[in-house]
């Protein structure tokens, strides 16, 4: 039993660096177009928590985006054009990181397909995190 525990931390292990590491490059490339204050304040402690390879962004990621996996793999414009404004609450501070609203109209039709190709990889890892968490506590 021990050996197959391993195994699957091994494997929640890297997913989250997976994760962690698709997440930076989406971060690193919307940084090209987001020039405010508060993205630089939200890239720096996103880069923090990736140079400690946390599961704090997966684990929110899960929480806060997962739930609109169907919007996401439909590559649903509205959605990237209003989940963060219509998801306000004080909660979801975190995923401000992945707000799209303000740069969507000034992306080109490569870079928004880029964007959704990035949040459907996401979305799978975390999908697959997301279940072999809950399968490990049974």
């Amino acid at each position: 039993m021990s050996r197959v525990n391993n195994q699957v931390n091994n494997q929640v292990n890297m997913l989250i660096e997976s994760f962690n590491a698709n997440s930076n490059q989406l971060v690193n490339f919307m940084s090209n177009y987001v020039k405010t204050l508060t993205f630089k304040i939200y890239k720096t402690e996103f880069d923090r928590l990736i140079r400690l390879n946390s599961d704090v962004i997966i684990d929110t990621f899960v929480l806060k985006v997962l739930q609109y996996e169907e919007h996401i793999m439909n590559e649903n414009d509205d959605f990237f054009l209003g989940y963060i404004n219509n998801n306000n609450n004080s909660d979801s501070d975190n995923m401000n990181i992945f707000e799209f609203k303000s740069i969507w109209h000034n992306l080109n039709e490569q870079n928004k397909d880029a964007i959704k190709a990035y949040m459907k990889l996401l979305c799978n890892i975390a999908s697959l995190y997301r279940d072999m968490r809950i399968s490990a506590t049974m």
